[in-house]
């Protein structure tokens, strides 16, 4: 089994050995910039654990490849086609970022609405000045685009604030902690009401810039816009415009058309935006999740069992 990444971050030298301790499986790490000095071993592997995704040209490389496990949960990064074609197993670790990501969605949030923003700029200042409109959460409208795992435990998260939850998924059924589940065909008509705005969808074709100029116009101009979805959800220019003509209040961004987000953007300059790296999924607590996680996926790989977390690659999530 191969484990690849672009950089050598995501996972410590202690827990690739505890995974393939714990699997029964030597696992070598073989960097992407190093493939074409590997190319032997390439041929043998039958199983990929992917940090940073995976080109349609590096598949020859891997004739006997039976199975790809990402070690993220978003998959955009993947040919799912040529996936499909070669009849290759495509797996993630979607639902183990959910409490590092919920935290900072929630931080966020707290932070618009505490003027925390505005507290951190007064500092700099020396200036005590208490003198804005703060606001609490209770009854403040939150939707939450995309009500997969991640949205479960936002939204347990932010009734504790009493906020009024709505999710908006591809199939709409009842929901824990959640006021009202629609069609993601309601954007439009949900997003009018919402004091805050979660985007955690997946990237698909469906998904590209599925947020955009149509969406900010409707928003109320006193909302918050929060993304920890995938940058290519959101039409950026569209988003920049609706900050600098307030249309909507302010912005939470995590994620980026391009990244990382280049110098001369014009979010780097605004007050009113918070960056952060794409960070929301890294804490150390994770990583030992995602060795757990990928650890029973090799098992059961092992004994020709169903593997948890299968990616659907018509569907790409």
């Amino acid at each position: 089994m191969i484990i690849n990444s672009v950089g050598e971050k995501f996972l410590s030298k202690e827990n690739l050995n505890l995974l393939s301790e714990e699997s029964g499986e030597e696992i070598l790490y073989i960097p992407y910039r190093d493939f074409d000095k590997n190319l032997d071993i390439l041929a043998k592997a039958e199983a990929l654990i992917s940090i940073s995704g995976l080109k349609v040209e590096d598949l020859d490389k891997f004739p006997k490849l039976k199975w790809v496990q990402s070690f993220s949960a978003g998959v955009n990064t993947y040919p799912f086609d040529e996936l499909k074609d070669r009849d290759i197993i495509l797996t993630n670790t979607s639902g183990i970022h959910a409490p590092q990501i919920t935290d900072q969605i929630m931080g966020v949030i707290l932070s618009f609405s505490r003027r925390i923003l505005e507290s951190i700029y007064n500092k700099e200042n020396k200036d005590f000045n208490s003198n804005y409109n703060f606001e609490e959460l209770k009854d403040k409208n939150l939707l939450i685009i995309g009500a997969g795992n991640i949205a479960k435990l936002l939204a347990k998260k932010a009734k504790a604030f009493d906020m009024k939850i709505t999710g908006l998924k591809r199939t709409v059924v009842e929901m824990d902690n959640f006021d009202k589940v629609k069609s993601i065909n309601k954007l439009h008509e949900s997003i009018k009401n919402a004091d805050y705005v979660v985007n955690i969808l997946p990237l698909t074709k469906e998904t590209y810039k599925i947020i955009g100029k149509d969406e900010f116009n409707l928003m109320k101009e006193t909302a918050i816009f929060v993304n920890y979805g995938r940058g290519a959800s959101v039409d950026e220019k569209a988003l920049v415009n609706a900050l600098k003509n307030k249309k909507i209040r302010g912005a939470a961004l995590d994620v980026f058309e391009k990244e990382p987000l280049p110098k001369d953007s014009p979010l780097w300059e605004m007050d009113n935006v918070i960056i952060t790296p794409h960070s929301g999924g890294f804490s150390r607590e994770n990583e030992l999740r995602a060795v757990n996680e990928i650890k029973n996926n090799i098992i059961k790989y092992k004994n020709n069992k169903k593997l948890n977390n299968i990616v659907d690659l018509d569907l790409e999530y």
